[in-house]
Order: structure tokens, then C-alpha cells, then sequence
């Protein structure tokens, strides 16, 4: 009995053991799923002015249940600093405020982005949370992924500390500096970017190369996966446009891409080890990208050899006439004559 009782004791303790180790490896399973927030928001507002706006920083941060009040009627409230940060060359398609207001009774406010400081574009109104405090408001939606506010926008001007959003109260947010209330104001940029590229050389014919010889050098550029929260890829189109190939003696050669691919020829003047790479600047849906370093030979040319000549053996006039003169006579004549010449030069 006291066995079993040991064993059921220390069964529970592997089993509930075993479930914590399951439960906890998928609790981080999801977690390390979960999607990052993506640079374009949603952010908050890190600065807030107001001259007739009780605690008007009460409306910077995150939402907290501790609100700015107004203390005057239709006195902007401006919220900018919001910490954005797109990435160079992205093109804003829209914009989200999302401010957590309140009024003690059903009237309006309006929004009115805020651009270097300063308001452009279309202000648009909504009816906050009719609550009596900033307690019961909740966060409600103005503008949209494709809705600009009625002007253009620049990554630079949505990066600015000076962009942000005026709030306005009606004539109803009164002196008693609980007509109207602001907790947090929240802002979400839906961008686009330039698709990432690869570059590579895949060819360069032939390698080795003779100088003075022509080099074809091949080359493709893709489209990289784009997996980003509020961004969208500008083109599924290919990479299109011109692509230069370098030789690291300063020349270089370019090319078309077609349905991204594309060639060039090049000729190298001295020989040795040479290396090729190609850059891609982009166009206006991709972004640029250089190859890695591809190596390549050329070598000299050598010059053939020509094969010697046979030179024919000249037969003296004299020998010629001795040997036609008498026939065998002739003959015994003209070796007397050679064995002479011999002994004379002995």
C-alpha cells in the first residue's frame, strides 16, 4: 500500500511536471509568433499643448485614465512627438488617429493633422464617448489606411516631431473644466515600400578570357519576400531598368533587365585576375542591390610559332655541266674534280 501511495505521488509529480513543460514551450510557441508592431505605428503622442487645457501632458502616452481638460471653448489641444520612424523611399497611403475623448453630454470635436506644427488639410469631426469622465471613453477611429487628410505627406514630414494632430472642442466644452477630456491620442501610418532586391551575376563567358576578347556577363535581379506590419509592397511587377556591371580595373558595361534578367559584354585590355559586379540602382516599386564579387581570369594571347622552311640544295653551274658533258666519263671526270676541290681546301 505504501508502494503505491510512493508511486501515485511521484506519477503526479512527472505528470504535472510534463503538462507545465508542454503548457510553457506553447505559451512561448505563441508568443514568438505573435506579429511586431510595425515602425508606422500605432504610436502615441510624446508632447501636448494647450494654453487653456488643465494638464494637457496628461493626454501624451498611453492611455491611463488621467485626462487633459479643457478650460475654454475651441482651444486646439496639439499633440505631435508621436516617435514614427518609416523607412527612406516608403510612400504614405494613409492615416489613423485614434483618440480616447470624452464629453459630459453628446456634442462634436474635430481633428486636423498637424504638419511641421502647423494644420493642413481637411479637419474631420466625430462625436466623442458621452461619459462623465475620461473613466468611461474609448479609443475612436478618424481617417483610414487610405485616407490622407486632404494633402500629401513626405517620409520625412511623418518622421518630424512637428507632425501630430489638433483636437478642437465645440462651444460646449465649458469653463468648468469637465465639459470635455482627452486621455491618449494614437496614430497609425499604412505605408508602402520599395520591394528589396538581390542582384547576381549567374554568367560571365568565357572565363578564362583572352585580351581583347568578349566577355558576356549575365545577370538577374529579384524581388525579395516583403513581410512587414502597416506596409504594403508597391509592385508585384519585376524589377525593371538598367543594371551596371564594374570590372576592378575601371571598366564596366551596362544593361536592360527583361522580366529581370539581362546581359552585357565587356573587354578587358590587360591581363590577370579581374572581378565583376553588378549594381542594381531600383526603380520606383524596388529597391537598389549589388552583386557579390565574381571573380575572372584573362590571360594573353601567345603568337603561333611558324613551322621551319626546307631550303633546296643549289647544284653548281660547273658540277651541272661537268655531269652533262660525257656521261660515265663525265662522272669519273666530275668526282676528280670534287676530291680535288677537297684536297685544295685541306
Amino acid at each position: 500500500m505504501k508502494q503505491l501511495v510512493h508511486w501515485n505521488f511521484w506519477r503526479g509529480i512527472l505528470f504535472g511536471g510534463a503538462l507545465f513543460l508542454a503548457v510553457s514551450v506553447l505559451g512561448q510557441a505563441r508568443v514568438s509568433a505573435a506579429p511586431l508592431a510595425g515602425v508606422g505605428g500605432p504610436n502615441f503622442a510624446g508632447t501636448a499643448t494647450g494654453q487653456f487645457w488643465t494638464t494637457p501632458a496628461n493626454a501624451t502616452g498611453a492611455n491611463d485614465n488621467n485626462c487633459a481638460n479643457a478650460g475654454e471653448s475651441s482651444n486646439p489641444l496639439d499633440l505631435t512627438n508621436f516617435a514614427l520612424n518609416l523607412p527612406a523611399g516608403s510612400t504614405v497611403l494613409g492615416i489613423l488617429v485614434e483618440p480616447k475623448a470624452g464629453y459630459s453630454g453628446a456634442h462634436t470635436m474635430a481633428g486636423q493633422l498637424l504638419k511641421a506644427g502647423a494644420p493642413v488639410g481637411t479637419a474631420q469631426n466625430w462625436t466623442p464617448v458621452s461619459a462623465p469622465d475620461c473613466t468611461f471613453t474609448t479609443f475612436q477611429s478618424l481617417g483610414g489606411t487610405s485616407d490622407l487628410w486632404g494633402t500629401t505627406w513626405t517620409v520625412s514630414e511623418i518622421n518630424a516631431t512637428g507632425f501630430g494632430v489638433r483636437l478642437l472642442g465645440s462651444s460646449s466644452c465649458t469653463a468648468n473644466q469637465t465639459g470635455c477630456f482627452v486621455d491618449a491620442v494614437r496614430i497609425t501610418i499604412t505605408y508602402s515600400v520599395p520591394t528589396p532586391t538581390t542582384t547576381v551575376i549567374t554568367s560571365d563567358n568565357p572565363d578564362p578570357s583572352n585580351v581583347g576578347q568578349i566577355v558576356t556577363v549575365t545577370f538577374t535581379v529579384t524581388a525579395q519576400a516583403l513581410n512587414a506590419p502597416n506596409t504594403v509592397r508597391k509592385s508585384g511587377a519585376p524589377p525593371s531598368g538598367t543594371v551596371t556591371v564594374n570590372a576592378s580595373d575601371s571598366l564596366s558595361c551596362q544593361g536592360s533587365l527583361t522580366n529581370g534578367s539581362g546581359a552585357c559584354t565587356i573587354t578587358f585590355a590587360s591581363v590577370g585576375a579581374k572581378s565583376l559586379t553588378a549594381t542594381y540602382p531600383g526603380d520606383a516599386n524596388h529597391s537598389g542591390s549589388a552583386s557579390a564579387a565574381v571573380p575572372h581570369t584573362v590571360n594573353a594571347i601567345v603568337a603561333p610559332v611558324a613551322a621551319p622552311t626546307a631550303t633546296p640544295r643549289e647544284v653548281p653551274e660547273a658540277d651541272t655541266l661537268l655531269l652533262l658533258g660525257g656521261g660515265l666519263g663525265g662522272v669519273a671526270t666530275w668526282a676528280r674534280w670534287q676530291w680535288s676541290k677537297r684536297k685544295k681546301v685541306g
